[in-house]
């Protein structure tokens, strides 16, 4: 495949075909430039050491630094993370939609994206497109802005920067997103809601 590869896609009409070269992308390794429903962002397979190693590099981040990882739905979010009664509910709550929990890691997390101290960021995404991919290859994607760690997030295709564009294996061109920023980030402490972004 070639790095930077472009099509240009409608975010209200989902192509079978373009659904299926994302997840061939992922599939083998590479990193996808796509538009979410928050900023446009960089996905890979969290299940590939190699890959979330080649995002990190992209960003300009240095080893061991973890990411936010999308789950399709709440049961895949089971999977990858420890839930109580209260997490329970705030998912319930927020997902899907531009909201990123962070939990404790569960068994099937992989240990590379996940934080210092034994937890995971996840968020299952409400945008057609990311739900679509995440159907399509059935497994937790990693996921970032896809911008270099000094530079903000992009709201427009022609605003993401070259060299980032230029070291994804895929870019998937929707045009300018109606978003207001990235997703929130939070942690349920003790009977509250810790916002930490």
């Amino acid at each position: 495949m070639t790095p930077g590869r472009t099509i240009r896609i409608q975010r209200s009409f989902l192509s079978a075909v373009q659904i299926e070269d994302a997840a061939e992308a992922l599939h083998s390794g590479g990193i996808v430039l796509y538009p979410s429903d928050t900023v446009y962002g960089l996905a890979c397979r969290a299940g590939r050491p190699e890959s979330v190693s080649r995002l990190a590099s992209i960003k300009g981040y240095g080893v061991g630094r973890p990411f936010i990882v999308l789950a399709s739905d709440l049961g895949m979010a089971r999977d990858l993370a420890e839930m109580d009664e209260e997490e329970s509910a705030l998912a319930g709550e927020c997902w899907p939609g531009p909201f990123t929990i962070v939990l404790r890691a569960g068994r099937s997390a992989p240990g590379w994206v996940c934080a210092p101290d034994g937890t995971v960021a996840v968020r299952v995404p409400a945008d057609p497109l990311t739900r679509a991919i995440l159907g399509e290859v059935g497994y937790p994607l990693v996921s970032t802005s896809a911008n270099t760690r000094d530079n903000p997030p992009a709201l427009d295709f022609a605003c993401v920067e070259d060299a980032v564009r230029g070291a994804a294996d895929l870019c998937l061109d929707g045009g300018r997103l109606d978003s207001t920023g990235p997703s929130r980030i939070v942690r349920v402490g003790r009977g509250f809601v810790e916002i930490l972004r």
